[in-house]
C-alpha cells in the first residue's frame, strides 16, 4: 500500500515538473509553425469550402428530383342553397428536372474550379511565406544570442581595461581624462548588453508565437567543414532556372485571369437560350372528386425553352464589366511576371554573396578559435595577460557575429529562391547549418 502511495506521489511531482525543451533545427520549427499557423488552417478550410462548391455547380447538371404531399380539410358552403360539403384531400407525386442545354451552369462550374485553383494557390503561398518569416526570426534569435555573448566579452575587456586603467591612475602613471573615457565606454558597454538582452526576449516571444510553444531550446550554428559542405550543396541544388508560369505568385495572378475569363463567359452566355425537361406524377385521394380535385392522379412531360431578349441593358453591362477585369488581371498577370523575374535576380545575386561569405567567415572563425586556444595556453603560463585573452575572445566572437549575419542573408536569399521558383524539396538543406547541443 506504502508503495502504491509513493507511486502516486512520485506521478504528481513529475507531472508538475517542466517537459525538457526540446532543441530545434529549421525543419522541426518549420513543422510546429504549420501546425500552429491559424491563418494558413483557415484559408485550408476557405480552399476546401471552394473546391466543395465546384460540386455543387456540378449538381445542376444532374436531375432534380422532388417529392411532395399534403393533406388538407376543407369544407364549402353552397349559394344560394346554404349546403355545406365537407372534404378531405390528400395530394402527393413526385416531379423531376433535367437541364438539356444551359450554357451558363458549364460557365460557372469553370468559374468556380478556377476559384477553388486560386485558394490553394494562395494556401501554398501563405505556407511558403510563414517559412521565410519564420527562418527570419529563427536567425534573430540566434543572431542575437550571439551577439549577447559578444557583449559580455566586450564588457569584460572593457572591465579589465578600466581596473588597469584605475591602477595606472593611482600611480599617477595614467591621466583622469582616460580614466572617465574608459568608464564610459564600460558603462555603454553594459547598456548595450541590456538592451540587446531584452531584445532577445522579444524574438524568442515572437518565434514562441509562430511555433506555439515556448518550450523550447535554441541550437548552435556549425563553423566547421560541415557548414562548407552545406553550402556547396546548396549552391548545386539551387534553381538555376525561373520559370515564371511555375512561380506561386505568377499562378496566383493566371487564377485571376482564369476567373476574369470565366465571369465573362458566364455573363456572355445570359444571352443564350436555355432548354429543360420536366416530367411530374400527382396522385390525389379525396372522398368528394368533384371539388378541389376532378382527376384522381395526373401525369406529365414537358420541354422548356427560355429565349432571353430583352433585360434593360445589365446583360450589356456585366459583360463590358466582366471584360475590362479580364483585361486588368491579364495587365497584373504581366506585371507579376516582371517582378518575379527581378526578385529571382535579386535573391540569387544575394545567395551567391553571402555563400561565398559564409565560406570566408567559416575558415576565419576557426582561425579565430585556434588563435584563442593559443592565447589561453600562454596566459596559463603566464605569457600573456587577461586583456589579451579577453581581446582574442573579444576578436572571435565579432568574426562569429559576422559569421551569422551572413548565414542570416544566406537563409533569406535561399528561401527567396525557393519561393520564386516554387520549389520546397530541398529545404531541409537548411538544417546542415545548425549543430543541436544534445549531438
Amino acid at each position: 500500500m506504502k508503495n502504491k502511495k509513493a507511486t502516486l506521489l512520485l506521478g504528481i511531482v513529475c507531472s508538475w515538473l517542466p517537459l525538457s525543451a526540446e532543441v530545434l533545427n529549421f525543419s522541426e520549427a518549420y513543422n510546429l509553425a504549420l501546425e500552429h499557423a491559424h491563418n494558413i488552417q483557415a484559408s485550408a478550410l476557405y480552399a476546401k469550402a471552394e473546391k466543395e462548391k465546384v460540386h455543387q455547380e456540378d449538381a445542376q447538371l444532374y436531375p432534380q428530383i422532388n417529392l411532395s404531399a399534403y393533406y388538407k380539410k376543407s369544407e364549402y358552403e353552397h349559394n344560394p342553397t346554404k349546403n355545406v360539403t365537407r372534404q378531405g384531400l390528400f395530394n402527393y407525386g413526385a416531379n423531376a428536372r433535367q437541364v438539356v442545354y444551359n450554357p451558363t451552369i458549364f460557365s460557372r462550374i469553370d468559374l468556380q474550379e478556377a476559384r477553388s485553383n486560386e485558394a490553394h494557390t494562395k494556401l501554398e503561398l501563405q505556407k511558403k511565406e510563414l517559412a521565410q518569416e519564420l527562418f527570419t526570426s529563427y536567425v534573430d534569435l540566434l543572431k542575437s544570442q550571439n551577439k549577447i555573448a559578444l557583449l559580455e566579452v566586450y564588457l569584460q575587456y572593457n572591465e579589465v581595461k578600466l581596473e588597469e586603467l584605475e591602477k595606472r591612475y593611482e600611480m599617477m602613471l595614467a591621466n583622469k581624462m582616460d580614466l572617465l573615457e574608459m568608464r564610459v565606454e564600460r558603462d555603454t558597454s553594459k547598456i548595450d548588453l541590456q538592451k540587446e538582452k531584452r531584445l532577445f526576449e522579444v524574438y524568442r516571444l515572437k518565434f514562441a508565437n509562430l511555433i506555439g510553444t515556448k518550450n523550447f531550446e535554441l541550437p548552435q550554428l556549425t563553423t566547421h567543414q560541415k557548414t562548407a559542405r552545406a553550402v556547396r550543396l546548396m549552391q548545386d541544388k539551387i534553381s538555376r532556372r525561373l520559370d515564371p508560369n511555375e512561380s506561386l505568385y505568377v499562378k496566383r495572378a493566371l487564377d485571376s485571369v482564369d476567373i476574369s475569363k470565366y465571369e465573362l463567359e458566364t455573363a456572355q452566355d445570359e444571352h443564350m437560350p436555355q432548354l429543360s425537361f420536366d416530367a411530374a406524377y400527382t396522385r390525389f385521394d379525396t372522398d368528394d372528386p368533384v371539388i378541389d380535385s376532378q382527376y384522381n392522379s395526373i401525369q406529365y412531360v414537358m420541354l422548356t425553352l427560355n429565349l432571353p431578349l430583352y433585360s434593360g441593358g445589365a446583360t450589356e453591362s456585366r459583360i463590358e464589366s466582366s471584360r475590362l477585369m479580364q483585361q486588368a488581371a491579364i495587365e497584373e498577370m504581366y506585371e507579376a511576371r516582371k517582378e518575379v523575374a527581378v526578385m529571382y535576380d535579386e535573391n540569387m545575386a544575394r545567395f551567391e554573396s553571402a555563400a561565398e561569405s559564409v565560406t570566408m567567415y567559416n575558415d576565419a572563425y576557426q582561425s579565430a578559435e585556434l588563435y584563442v586556444e593559443a592565447i589561453e595556453k600562454g596566459y596559463a603560463h603566464g605569457l600573456k595577460s587577461l586583456t589579451d585573452l579577453n581581446d582574442a575572445k573579444n576578436k572571435l566572437y565579432e568574426v562569429k557575429f559576422n559569421y551569422i549575419e551572413n548565414i542570416y542573408e544566406l537563409v533569406n536569399s535561399y528561401i527567396g529562391v525557393c519561393i520564386v521558383t516554387n520549389d520546397f524539396s530541398n529545404l531541409k538543406l537548411l538544417d546542415a547549418l545548425i549543430t543541436k547541443k544534445d549531438s
